[in-house]
């Protein structure tokens, strides 16, 4: 089964220009988690 999953971090420091630094999950809002799931969803 693990073979089969894609694993990835949501963010860094670094990712996403530094928006999500120093944030944990729990503090993540709904919005940023969509905008966090866009950015990491390969272009179609």
């Amino acid at each position: 089964m693990e073979q089969n999953l894609s694993v990835q971090l949501a963010w860094s420091p670094e990712m996403h220009g530094g928006q999500f630094n120093g944030k944990q999950p729990e503090y993540i809002m709904k919005e940023q988690w969509l905008l966090i799931d866009r950015l990491l969803r390969p272009a179609r």
